[in-house]
């Protein structure tokens, strides 16, 4: 219950780790999302319990210069 209202957030190996998830998620978005991953300037991350079924969330904005 706790867990599904945000007060203990996942930590441990079982959940892997945050940085490993993005880099698996910037590369699968190659091609799709953006050119190369190597264009993405900044990054916002967040790893939370869920009552529902586990997913990705994504918002990519394109700026423009």
């Amino acid at each position: 219950m706790e867990a599904a209202q945000g007060l203990i957030r996942p930590t441990g190996k079982r959940s892997g780790d945050l940085d490993n998830l993005v880099k698996m998620i910037q590369d699968a978005g190659n091609g799709i999302l953006w050119a190369d991953d190597s264009i993405i300037t900044d990054l916002v991350t967040k790893k939370r319990y869920t009552a529902k079924l586990a997913r990705v969330e994504i918002t990519a904005t394109e700026v423009q210069e």
